[in-house]
């Protein structure tokens, strides 16, 4: 399977993309990393997690025991060359079209998946961690 990295400003869009990489048998995601986007950084990371929530839910109700879920770093809250643009209008206050935390499992259960390492960092570690066998989705 091929290694990458998600990196993401976790609205609807990057969600789908977020449930069909786990999916995949052709991916090994090794982290995904958020940065303000569609949403703002502290969106970006929660829904991050929620999808997370989700994926870990299906896959305990489908009986699966033995998997780890890839963890999350937190990226950039602003762009670094021009002014933020969240698109409200589109994907929602929150990113995911304002549907509320009662729509997704308790996030508790994937909390431990959020890193202290920047984003920018982990990528780096990951990339030299495995030369040439990364890929950096965004």
């Amino acid at each position: 399977s091929r290694k990458v990295i998600l990196d993401v400003d976790a609205g609807v869009d990057d969600g789908m993309g977020i449930l069909l990489a786990l999916a995949s048998s052709e991916l090994e995601v090794l982290s995904i990393t958020t940065v303000n986007g569609n949403t703002t950084l502290d969106n970006a990371t929660k829904n991050v997690l929620r999808c997370l929530a989700l994926v870990k839910a299906k896959w305990e109700a489908d009986g699966r025991t033995s998997f780890t879920l890839p963890e999350v770093c937190r990226g950039a809250s602003k762009p670094l060359t021009k002014a933020s643009h969240t698109i409200y209008d589109v994907m929602g206050n929150d990113g995911f079209g304002d549907l509320g935390d009662e729509a997704f499992p308790p996030l508790i259960s994937v909390c431990d998946r959020l890193q202290t390492m920047n984003a920018a960092d982990r990528i780096a570690a990951l990339v030299a961690q495995f030369p040439g066998d990364v890929t950096v989705i965004a």
